[in-house]
């Protein structure tokens, strides 16, 4: 529960959104239309910190838009720059 675990943030109405880029860890043959409708107008909160572990997982609930995301071998970089292997959204 304290490494594989995913962390659920909650962004608010003014949390910064970013586009989340697509890092093929499973060498598939094209982007999946499930991952890549997600990764655009993400609220990622400030200091957001992934799950230890390979999984890597974190989950982002937005309360003002009724909107889940959940990312598989979610990264971030020194820049503030995020990408995931896999996720998905769901609204309302």
């Amino acid at each position: 529960t304290d490494t594989y675990s995913a962390p659920i943030y909650y962004a608010d109405a003014d949390t910064p959104t970013t586009t989340w880029t697509y890092s093929d860890c499973q060498n598939l043959p094209q982007l999946a239309p499930v991952i890549a409708g997600s990764l655009t107008d993400v609220p990622t909160p400030a200091g957001m910190v992934v799950s230890q572990g390979t999984d890597e997982s974190v989950a982002i609930y937005q309360p003002s838009t009724d909107t889940y995301w959940d990312f598989w071998r979610a990264q971030q970089d020194a820049n503030g720059n995020c990408s995931a292997c896999w996720g998905g959204k769901i609204e309302h």
